[in-house]
């Protein structure tokens, strides 16, 4: 489900082409680095509290790959799954210097349980 939201609606298109894309869903957390259009690493993890600290342990790592291999830093983080007001979600930005967007579908409701169903749904033509 972490590739399949992938393709749900980037709120910011004319932002940096390098951007990281996390996804919560119970404990498990999935980590989407992006460099032009082009899935460079997808990590998929068991967390157990879900806490900043705990979510920070994981995208680090994520982070010093893409400096080292893109570049440059990523500069947004795109958040699904956390809510559109979570505490965590906006803490994850501040604490690694990151723009924190959510990430919304044209169709539906997104929560952490449907997302990769909207996102697959998002990509299926109907005619």
């Amino acid at each position: 489900s972490g590739l399949a939201a992938l393709s749900l609606d980037d709120p910011n298109p004319e932002a940096p082409p390098q951007w990281i894309q996390v996804k919560l869903a119970g404990r498990a957390l999935t980590v989407c680095l992006v460099d032009h259009s082009a899935l460079r690493m997808f990590r998929s993890v068991e967390i157990d509290h879900a806490t900043v600290s705990e979510i920070v342990e994981v995208l680090a790592p994520t982070l010093a790959y893409a400096e080292d291999e893109l570049g440059e830093r990523p500069s947004r983080l795109r958040l699904c799954g956390f809510g559109d007001h979570d505490d965590v979600g906006d803490a994850l930005g501040g604490g690694l210097g990151l723009a924190v967007e959510r990430v919304h579908s044209p169709l539906g409701t997104l929560g952490a349980s449907n997302a990769g169903l909207l996102g697959m749904l998002a990509t299926t033509e109907v005619r």
